[in-house]
């Protein structure tokens, strides 16, 4: 049995948050890089975790990207809004 720390608990890793909204882990790394809003935590190890706030944004990204075709630019100036 993999006993998780309390952060890790609390927080969803990248895997689980690109499952949950369709997408690769590759593409999620590259919206973090590109549009420098999304603050993941980082464990002991190195592994990346989102907070639910931080998984919600994502979610959003996606929505606006895929269903509006909204380019990162524009998806970048629609969350500066909110």
């Amino acid at each position: 049995m993999v006993l998780k720390m309390k952060e890790e608990i609390e927080n969803i890793s990248i895997t689980e948050v690109a499952d949950l909204v369709g997408v690769n882990v590759w593409t999620i790394r590259f919206w973090l890089d590109r549009l420098g809003m999304l603050k993941p935590y980082r464990n002991h190890r190195g592994d990346l975790f989102f907070s639910p706030e931080v998984v919600e944004k994502i979610k959003i990204i996606c929505d606006l990207s895929k269903k509006k075709e909204m380019n990162l630019k524009e998806v970048k100036q629609y969350l500066d809004k909110l």
